[in-house]
């Protein structure tokens, strides 16, 4: 690894670290549940395994970044 690598890398971990902005995570709503439903194709199985996993976030009270 050069040294301009390694500088670099530091660099963005600093400025990673020192940033004190987090992302806001929403909640899961029931009108973004409607969404999914009117979207989803339940013939399919990929879109009913995904509409499974959205009630069990909605009812189980995950976040996303929990069960993915």
């Amino acid at each position: 690894m050069e040294e301009n690598d390694r500088i670099r890398l530091v660099l963005r971990g600093y400025t990673r670290k020192s940033d004190n902005s987090c992302r806001k995570r929403l909640p899961i709503t029931p009108g973004i549940l409607s969404a999914f439903y009117n979207f989803l194709d339940f013939q399919k199985f990929d879109d009913l395994m995904f509409w499974s996993a959205a009630l069990l976030a909605f009812f189980g009270f995950l976040r996303v970044s929990e069960f993915t």
